[in-house]
């Protein structure tokens, strides 16, 4: 009996150590669990069924050893991919930097306007979606420079749970009830010229922007701070347990698009209020009408947490970024790297607004201009990535095994390849 109390002890000590562990990768999951998925995956089921189930999960695997070197750098040199891209060249870290500056304002203007759009649910018609995505991105910004990194730490887990349950239980029983598409019904197939853009638009921000690294990578320098026990290992199973969970929830809105949209005849809205009603009743239809109001809350939530981790990560990014400008090229890190981050939180939200008062009524056109423009850049950021394992301050222990390398050159010239058909289609067939 004694034997058996201390082995249940010491799993609920083991349960307790993971919960801790857990940050970083969960947060880029929540990052990622917005427009790619909300909005690319349930399009790519809704258009074309189950025939881009085999590209995501090859654009998730393709994008992962060039991930995961987020954790992997950050944990063998103790500074950030950033400081990383200095090493290699300030040119780079230039780059990186301009990108990001774009990226910021254009992403955060995007994802607040949809959860503008599912607050709208709630509200009615009393408010506009300008007014709606104004007071999220207010209160994005108060629960950031109230809260700090380790409320958000906290709050991730647990909007990620409950979105995960809730989309598992509507496939699952949309996959028991069968999908609505007439046995006559013939699917348009993404495998022609036509297709491209859309491809490059689910590939930019599936599972998320490469460049996104950084984040995972700022982030758990900062995790290391509040867990100073926390080790390679842990990082490792903090990032596979967000890049998995970021996967199979892209999977798993695909199936809801698939089994509830594909071949009914409904056409997909272009408005922000519009595809998150979409987007609920898909939801309601198949768990049942008494689920409508919770099933918006949690995507609510999640688009929440998405907008609060975007204005986050980009600003902390961002701040590293100015810092590390600020200092002779390939310096380490000096410990101040958040100097910038609040003032350009604010900076990006009112820039965002801004945006927003002009774009109110392209939310999934400005959406899909931010996820070409990943796709286009994550050649660059692969490279740069592969580049940091090579550094010699990285301990041979920590460098990328002979499958990850094979895995990231394919990835290399998976992204150039289609970069280079993505060119002719824009200039010549477009």
């Amino acid at each position: 009996m004694a034997e058996s109390i201390d082995i249940a002890k010491s799993d609920v000590r083991s349960i307790s150590h993971y919960m801790q562990i857990l940050g970083p990768g969960i947060l880029g999951a929540a990052a990622a669990i917005g427009g790619s998925h909300l909005v690319a995956s349930t399009q790519a089921g809704a258009i074309y069924g189950w025939q881009l189930v085999g590209l995501i999960l090859l654009v998730n695997l393709l994008k992962y050893p060039f991930f995961q070197i987020g954790a992997r750098y950050t944990m063998a040199a103790d500074e950030t991919l950033i400081q990383g891209y200095d090493r290699i060249g300030r040119g780079y870290l230039y780059l990186f930097t301009a990108l990001n500056l774009v990226a910021a304002v254009i992403s955060t203007a995007g994802v607040a306007m949809l959860c503008g759009s599912i607050l709208g649910l709630f509200v009615g018609e009393s408010l506009t979606v300008t007014q709606l995505s104004m007071i999220v991105l207010a209160g994005s910004l108060v629960f950031l420079i109230t809260g700090h990194y380790k409320t958000l730490d906290k709050v991730a887990k647990w909007v990620i749970i409950g979105l995960a349950v809730a989309t598992v239980t509507a496939v699952c029983i949309a996959l028991n009830k069968g999908g609505v598409a007439p046995p006559d019904f013939v699917s348009p197939s993404p495998w022609n010229m036509a297709s491209v853009g859309f491809l490059v638009a689910l590939m930019g921000w599936m599972p998320a922007p490469i460049e996104l690294s950084t984040w995972n990578s700022v982030w758990l320098r900062q995790k290391k701070e509040l867990n100073s026990s926390l080790d390679y290992k842990d990082a490792l199973v903090d990032f596979n347990v967000g890049y998995i969970t970021s996967t199979l929830l892209a999977l798993a809105f695909v199936a809801l698009g698939a089994l509830v949209l594909h071949g009914s005849g409904t056409s997909l809205a272009t408005s922000g209020i519009g595809f998150a009603h979409q987007l609920v009743n898909v939801y309601a239809s198949v768990i049942g009408e008494w689920s409508r109001w919770l099933i918006a809350l949690i995507a609510f939530l999640c688009m929440f947490s998405t907008t609060v981790t975007v204005l986050d990560g980009y600003s902390r990014a961002l701040s590293e970024c100015f810092v590390q400008l600020g200092q002779p090229q390939g310096s380490g890190p000096t410990g101040t790297g958040s100097r910038y981050t609040y003032p350009l939180m604010i900076a990006m939200g009112i820039i965002s607004a801004f945006i927003i008062m002009f774009f109110k009524g392209a939310l999934l056109a400005m959406l899909e201009l931010a996820m070409i423009s990943a796709f286009i850049s994550a050649l660059v950021f692969a490279w740069l990535n592969y580049r940091l394992m090579k550094l010699p301050l990285v301990p041979e222990r920590f460098r990328l095994g002979r499958g990850m390398v094979a895995l990231s050159w394919v990835g290399i010239l998976f992204f150039a390849g289609f970069n280079l058909l993505f060119a002719y289609w824009y200039l010549l067939v477009k």
